[in-house]
């Protein structure tokens, strides 16, 4: 049977209002093939009704004949949304009404088209590369191998700048965060090579450990990968800390316990929206926490960090900063352990919780 049969024998069996298509740009946006059908019915009925705001209500009953989704999915599918959609209760009697953020929905695919857009220059440069590579010289002439000098290994003779010693502090954080969110069962090896022991509290631990951290200073050049592996530290850095800052704020709404795909896409969006500040990140983070921690519709809801970032967290910061007065800049701040105490213990891709 092809496709253009069955289809057929949907429409004449069913009608064509059995058949919802599913845009392949929202799978890709949300990860979730169930909560994108959701996306696209929402945009659908936003179209429709009658509010100039674009809100409209649909009982659980309704989803479940357009989607055939049970409660639980349908508060998944929430969720999974996020900013891009928007939940309210509304009417008497009280009733859920549903609104498709197209600001956010537009964001979003413009995101993805430039991250496209990107892997496609990219891959045309590496092709570009391949090509233009000359050939090796040692094949047509065999008496260049035993003719040519050996060339000696450059070593560096530059002192660190301060913006690489601030990048090799952030390895060495990252680092101490692996070792406790990944592992937290296991003993440090003292007898490593080139691991030294370390006495004294968590802090003074993680500033003596960064003077051993790889850097594209102290590794001998050719070394391959090191400006990658230090890179990936300073995200996997903000990862912690930014999701450590909700977990230690957030009660009592629901904290996280890993780091999917998702919810790393989210911090980068963060980051980026703040410039690459982490600590601005996280000093943002911490006071939406507080801000929707106190909120009765989100406590009701029991919302959480994937309803907050990145779509709303500015805003609510905004709000608790409003309401609050200015800190006290001499007041301590919590430590790099104080931090890790409040990470998720499993920070694996994948899956939500």
């Amino acid at each position: 049977m092809s496709r253009n049969t069955a289809m057929d024998l949907v429409l004449q069996f069913m009608g064509r209002q059995n058949t919802i298509p599913t845009p392949v740009p929202f799978i890709r946006i949300l990860g979730d093939h169930t909560a994108a059908a959701f996306l696209a019915q929402c945009l659908y009925w936003g179209d429709r009704t009658t509010n100039p705001d674009g809100w409209f209500h649909k009982t659980h009953e309704e989803w479940h004949d357009e989607l055939v989704l049970t409660p639980d999915q349908v508060r998944r599918c929430v969720r999974t949304c996020g900013a891009l959609v928007e939940v309210k209760r509304a009417g008497i009697p009280a009733r859920n009404h549903y609104r498709a953020n197209r600001d956010e929905v537009a964001a979003a695919l413009e995101r993805l088209a430039l991250e496209s857009q990107n892997a496609t220059a990219s891959c045309r440069e590496t092709q570009q590369l391949e090509t233009d590579k000359p050939h090796d010289r040692t094949r047509t002439n065999p008496t260049a191998s035993r003719t040519a000098k050996p060339t000696s290994k450059s070593e560096p003779t530059s002192e660190p700048t301060p913006n690489l010693q601030k990048e090799k502090t952030l390895v060495a954080d990252a680092t101490a965060s692996a070792s406790l969110t990944e592992t937290p069962d296991a003993e440090p090896n003292t007898n490593a090579p080139g691991v030294s022991q370390v006495s004294g509290s968590p802090d003074q631990q993680a500033n003596a450990q960064s003077g051993h951290a790889t850097s594209p200073e102290t590794v001998p050049g050719g070394a391959a990968g090191s400006v990658d592996n230090a890179q990936r530290a300073v995200r996997q850095t903000a990862y912690v800390q930014i999701i450590a800052a909700w977990n230690a704020h957030c009660a009592p709404l629901p904290r996280v316990e890993t780091v999917n795909d998702g919810r790393k896409k989210s911090v980068r969006k963060l980051l980026t929206d703040c410039s690459g500040d982490v600590q601005k990140a996280v000093q943002t983070v911490t006071d939406a926490a507080r801000d929707v921690a106190r909120d009765p519709f989100w406590l009701e809801r029991r919302y959480g960090f994937d309803n907050l970032v990145p779509g709303k967290v500015f805003a609510r910061a905004e709000a608790w900063r409003s309401r609050t007065p200015t800190p006290d800049p001499d007041a301590p701040t919590p430590s790099m352990a104080e931090l890790m105490a409040a990470a998720p213990l499993n920070p694996v891709p994948g899956g939500r919780k």
